[in-house]
């Protein structure tokens, strides 16, 4: 690869990057704003539940799009594995084994959601998980760990330089929810 396919290759990863934790971090203020409404946080809506399961599958997707190893994918785990083949293109600011202990360190961070992700949310796959499920909070660790080597390898592949990862996140405009979102007349 050439620095610049590198760097247009970084430029989608971050912004990939970037779009996972703003998702993963609205749910969450979405989820506290939730607890915080008796009425909605004791609610058994089927709206609830419905984005609760688009976001998981959402959240798990945007996190296995990132540790594809396929050839045919822009994901980070393929650009490290390119790295690694030829650190030059790195400007040789990274060994080949800096760059295999951090693939190492995110394959083990993301196992559970790859599998969870290849056999449950993109396939019906007969093989079992077992009792090993991904939580949420294996998903948010795993895209802080995204944001990291993002951020690390975006510093040295890309000028001028990317906006740092994770993003400054503001808190939901709340006045979406402080007015009746149908009309007394809805059916």
């Amino acid at each position: 690869m050439t620095r610049e396919e590198v760097a247009k290759w970084m430029a989608t990863i971050h912004d990939d990057i970037r779009d996972a934790y703003i998702q993963d971090d609205l749910f969450w203020q979405f989820q506290d704003m939730i607890r915080e409404n008796e009425r909605l946080a004791n609610s058994q809506s089927v709206f609830l539940y419905w984005v609760n399961m688009l976001f998981k599958d959402s959240i798990v997707m945007a996190v296995r799009r990132q540790i594809d190893r396929d050839e045919k994918s822009t994901s980070l785990r393929r650009l490290l594995t390119k790295l690694q083949a030829d650190p030059g293109t790195a400007g040789n600011r990274f060994t080949a084994a800096d760059i295999q202990t951090d693939m190492d360190d995110l394959d083990r961070s993301a196992q559970l959601i790859r599998a969870f992700a290849d056999r449950r949310i993109a396939h019906a796959d007969r093989r079992d998980l077992g009792a090993d499920h991904p939580t949420f909070r294996d998903v948010r660790n795993c895209i802080e760990q995204l944001c990291i080597l993002g951020n690390k390898y975006a510093g040295a592949l890309c000028e001028p330089a990317l906006t740092p990862l994770p993003p400054a996140c503001a808190r939901v405009r709340q006045e979406i929810f402080t007015f009746p979102w149908l009309d007394q007349g809805h059916p």
